[in-house]
């Protein structure tokens, strides 16, 4: 569902039209798409536990329980979705979430707190995933100053030798390019990093190397210290 909900935030940061109408119409149309029949309205705890679960990690207490079943019948469930978003564990959970997304197993322990501890910041001052994915792909700066970094540092792969860096960049990045199209547009490019996808005609390993030439353009400066510092930025002559 991630390459769906950031679908959803970029149309909803439009504000065209009503957000429960944009949602309700997105769905709809997946669901013709998918052949899908609606599911039948869960009850009332069933719907406190999911939402609970999808928005901040956790089934909800006795006590938020027991809130719950003290709102009207027609407003406690908007009123219980704006509680959740609200909730000082809705940051961290996301954060959780989209820092395993977007490393997977990469990183070390301290880059993935410094991580983690980055997009919770970002989260709980209500940072749209739209400003997520900008500052995450245009990140500038060292990975003490601008922890947004550390997933270049962390996804950025072989390193090339110093003698090709001006034609093919410092590090190769296939890791970054396939794992970040993947995690942010449902796509796996790294089926046709080695050659054109045998089912799928609008995919071909040109589209793996074209969105890896965005990424090689980034040169890495390697600051010492410890823990290590890095600092990326552009370099149009890689």
């Amino acid at each position: 569902m991630t390459p769906h909900l950031l679908l959803l935030t970029l149309a909803l940061s439009q504000g065209a039209d009503d957000p429960t109408a944009v949602i309700n119409r997105e769905l709809a149309a997946r669901w013709q798409t998918e052949k899908l029949t609606r599911a039948d309205k869960t009850e009332d705890h069933e719907f406190l536990r999911r939402a609970s679960l999808d928005l901040i990690g956790r089934i909800p207490t006795l006590d938020e329980q027991a809130a719950y079943r003290k709102d009207a019948p027609e407003k406690k469930r908007r009123l219980l979705i704006d509680s959740l978003l609200a909730h000082e564990d809705h940051a961290r959970h996301w954060a959780n979430l989209w820092t395993a997304w977007l490393f997977g197993s990469a990183g070390d322990d301290q880059a993935r707190q410094a991580f983690h501890g980055w997009l919770q910041k970002h989260f709980a001052g209500k940072g749209s995933h739209q400003e997520m994915v900008e500052k995450l792909l245009l990140a500038k700066g060292s990975t003490r100053d601008n922890p947004a970094v550390q997933l270049f540092v962390a996804q950025r792969g072989q390193p090339i030798p110093k003698d090709q860096w001006k034609d093919h960049g410092q590090y190769d990045m296939y890791p970054l390019t396939g794992h970040v199209f993947r995690v942010l547009h449902a796509n796996r490019l790294r089926c046709v990093q080695c050659h054109d996808h045998p089912f799928n005609e609008n995919l071909g390993q040109h589209d793996f190397f074209q969105m890896n030439l965005f990424f090689k353009q980034v040169a890495f400066t390697a600051k010492g210290g410890k823990p290590r510092v890095e600092a990326i930025d552009d370099d149009p002559e890689l």
